[in-house]
């Protein structure tokens, strides 16, 4: 999501807003390659090979279905009204080229450290704000009164991510989940929503690996890890808004009038990939 536009950073400065949302959109649907391991480490952590091919076939599928679904939810959100910039007639500035070696790595290393910088301190103030807003939400509900009206209703605490939990699980169950397993993949959404995607997977990974038995079918598990596939949570607004304002600081105001938007659409675009999923599984 941050290091995909570095290719197209010429363009940037002329992308029609509906070309943003596209950019920013495909940032928030899809993962980096460098992650993948990372998630299927989670999920099969074991030597076993055959479970490993599999989950890398199921998130390698994800990643590449919710391209398209990407460009689609871009243009519903914002239609393309303006006519999109010939891009033969982009004046391309040329960077000055490194003298040396030396000088290219230390030019790659001041721009890198640039980049990380803006996104580090994005993440920084989404987080700390995302946890502004939690704590009065687990304070009245750690109320007496109220913790004891949950726990009739099953509900062991509340927080945002089991609000979303429990508003998307009407959703998981149309992508095709059981309604058994409904709960708790909605759980897993609203997670990865307010957290990351990394904590959800964490969390899919330990009912998988349940040594008492998974409390949710490999069918749903299959499902949820197409659903999570992609980097649509609040913490990667700030990423997104830091990593692409570093590239283009003229179209700062754009990123973070459309970033919202663009990541319940990076959202949708991962929950339509997993429902064609459930489809064929």
């Amino acid at each position: 999501q941050t290091e995909a536009p570095l290719c197209i950073k010429p363009y940037l400065d002329n992308m029609s807003r509906a070309g943003l949302m596209t950019l920013m959109v495909g940032g928030f649907a899809t993962i980096a390659g460098s992650v993948l391991a990372g998630y299927v480490n989670f999920l099969v952590p074991s030597g076993d090979e055959v479970q490993r091919a599999m989950w890398i076939r199921h998130l390698l599928t994800a990643s590449v279905m919710s391209a398209p679904a990407a460009f689609v939810m871009a243009r519903v959100l914002v239609p393309e009204t303006s006519g999109e910039v010939d891009t033969g007639a982009v004046n391309m500035v040329q960077s000055k080229p490194a003298a040396n070696l030396l000088d290219a790595a230390a030019t790659g290393a001041t721009d890198g450290l640039h980049l990380s910088l803006n996104v580090a301190a994005m993440l920084i103030a989404f987080v700390a704000l995302l946890a502004l807003v939690n704590w009065p939400i687990q304070s009245f509900g750690d109320w007496e009164p109220v913790s004891n009206a949950l726990a009739i209703v099953g509900i062991e605490s509340l927080d945002l991510q089991t609000i979303l939990g429990r508003l998307f699980s009407p959703l998981a169950w149309c992508m095709g989940v059981s309604w058994a397993d409904a709960d708790f993949v909605g759980r897993l959404m609203g997670e990865k929503i307010i957290v990351t995607e990394f904590l959800a997977y964490v969390t899919l990974a330990d009912a998988v690996n349940d040594p008492s038995g998974s409390p949710i079918s490999e069918r749903s598990a299959a499902i949820a890890a197409f659903a999570l596939c992609g980097f649509a949570n609040f913490g990667s607004v700030g990423i997104q808004i830091g990593g692409l304002s570093a590239i283009a600081p003229s179209r700062r105001p754009q990123f973070v009038s459309l970033a919202f938007r663009a990541m319940i659409g990076g959202a949708f675009a991962s929950w339509m990939t997993a429902s064609i999923a459930g489809v064929f599984l």
